[in-house]
């Protein structure tokens, strides 16, 4: 099973952070991790579709991170 190191966390949550400015995740930084494990993946998928709630998107980085 693949974990997020504290680098891709860091990176993650600010493309989560453009995902809920900018609506388009695919055109922002972090390209370094992208993607770099299925978890990453589903995350920022996850944090698009409830890119409008941020509690969501909160959620989905903590609850992919220890899965």
């Amino acid at each position: 099973m693949t974990c997020f190191c504290l680098e891709e966390m860091h990176n993650l949550q600010h493309l989560l952070q453009d995902v809920s400015k900018k609506g388009d995740f695919r055109k922002k930084r972090c390209s370094r991790m992208w993607m770099s494990s299925e978890k990453s993946r589903l995350a920022v998928a996850d944090a698009e579709e409830n890119k409008n709630d941020d509690s969501k998107v909160r959620n989905i980085i903590y609850s992919k991170n220890n899965n």
